[in-house]
């Protein structure tokens, strides 16, 4: 019974800082998380524990702390592996690439980012899958190779369009606009 109780106190204090988080107070979301972090670990929930780490670590990218949150990633993987967990394993592989990109160190995001579509896909998580194949696309044209960033992104558009996800439609087509725009190709920029 005392079990259960502090399984649901741990998701009160991680729904609460995913709150704070949306609201970009990081400071209090961290210290929610924490809290969430000490019941998660009476709880000994590898899935927990492996989100909690991974929004901490989230949190931390977001606060530019890109060491710590790199730390949190590795935490947080060790759970993943736990459980067994291939989405959570996907979405720290997504935040180290996020943290790598940051930095401007982007053959280590691509790489991060390849391993985390490769999850996605495996556990057939199409929106995910898109969002980083966006990603990716920008990585690409950051670094001024436009022909694998038109094809990642058009590859995102497609999953984005399969799924009926206007907003995420709507901002990956801008990315590809934005590709060619670059290229000088203004006729395919607009549209």
């Amino acid at each position: 019974r005392k079990l259960a109780f502090n399984k649901g106190i741990a998701a009160c204090y991680l729904n609460v800082s995913t709150a704070y988080i949306y609201s970009d107070k990081l400071d209090t979301a961290l210290t929610y998380l924490d809290t969430a972090l000490q019941y998660a670990h009476v709880v000994k929930d590898p899935n927990r524990l492996g989100l909690a780490y991974l929004n901490r670590a989230d949190i931390y990218r977001q606060m530019q702390n890109f060491s710590q949150s790199l730390k949190d990633c590795e935490t947080a993987l060790g759970y993943a592996d736990q459980a067994n967990n291939d989405d959570v394993r996907a979405r720290i592989n997504q935040t180290i690439g996020a943290v790598y990109y940051q930095q401007n160190i982007y053959p280590q995001s691509i790489s991060y980012y390849d391993k985390a579509i490769l999850l996605y896909r495996k556990t057939g998580n199409l929106r995910m899958t898109a969002t980083v194949l966006n990603n990716l696309g920008l990585i690409y044209k950051s670094t001024g190779d436009f022909t694998r960033s038109v094809a990642v992104t058009t590859g995102a558009i497609r999953i984005t369009d399969s799924l009926k996800d206007v907003t995420n439609l709507s901002i990956f087509n801008g990315n590809l606009s934005d590709i060619y725009f670059q290229m000088g190709h203004y006729g395919q920029a607009e549209q």
